[in-house]
C-alpha cells in the first residue's frame, strides 16, 4: 500500500510540474514563411540566428515610422551577430493581382536596398492576421523572439531610447 502511495505522490507532483511549466510557458510567434522582395523565401521564426526581430504593419502610412526602425537595427545588426530582423507589411489579399506593382512601390518607399531581403510583404486578410499575432491593425507591432519563437519581447508604435535599451538587453 506504501508502495502504491508513492507512486501516486510521484505521478500526481509529475503532472503538477508539467502543467505548472505549460502554463507558464512563453507565448510563440505563429509560425510563417514569406518571400521578401528578391524573391527568396523566409521562415520566422528562423533556426540561422538566436534571436529575430519580426516589425509588422498593417497600413502602408506607418512606413515611415518603420523606417527608423529599421534603420537603427541595421546598425546595431553591424556589431551583433546574433540576430536577425524583418518587417512583415500586411496587404489586403484582396489586391494579390497587384502584387507587383505593390512590392515595386514598396521598393521605392524603402530608404536603403538593403531592406529588400528584411521586407517580407504578407497578402491575406489583415483581420485574420490581426487575431493570429494578436496585433491591432493601426499600429506598429515589433516582437523579438528566440530561435525557437518564444517571445522575450514586444512593443508597439515608435522607436524610443527605452525601447531601444530593452531591446538591446536581450540581444546578448
Amino acid at each position: 500500500m506504501r508502495y502504491f502511495v508513492l507512486k501516486l505522490a510521484l505521478l500526481l507532483v509529475t503532472v503538477f510540474q508539467i502543467t505548472t511549466f505549460t502554463a507558464n510557458a512563453a507565448p510563440t510567434f505563429p509560425p510563417v514563411s514569406l518571400s521578401n522582395l528578391e524573391g527568396n523565401l523566409v521562415s520566422i521564426p528562423t533556426q540561422k540566428k538566436k534571436y529575430t526581430i519580426v516589425i509588422m504593419a498593417f497600413d502602408h502610412e506607418l512606413q515611415s515610422g518603420i523606417n527608423p526602425w529599421l534603420d537603427w537595427l541595421q546598425k546595431v545588426k553591424a556589431s551583433n551577430t546574433l540576430f536577425d530582423f524583418y518587417e512583415i507589411p500586411v496587404v489586403d489579399k484582396k489586391y494579390n493581382s497587384y502584387r507587383k506593382a505593390i512590392e515595386f512601390f514598396m521598393k521605392r518607399q524603402l530608404k536603403k536596398k538593403i531592406f529588400y531581403s528584411k521586407t517580407l510583404p504578407y497578402f491575406a486578410s489583415p483581420e485574420n492576421i490581426s487575431q493570429q499575432y494578436s496585433a491591432s491593425t493601426g499600429r506598429i507591432e515589433l516582437w523579438v523572439m528566440n530561435a525557437s519563437g518564444n517571445i522575450l519581447y514586444r512593443t508597439n508604435n515608435q522607436l524610443t531610447e527605452s525601447k531601444k535599451s530593452d531591446i538591446l538587453s536581450y540581444l546578448k
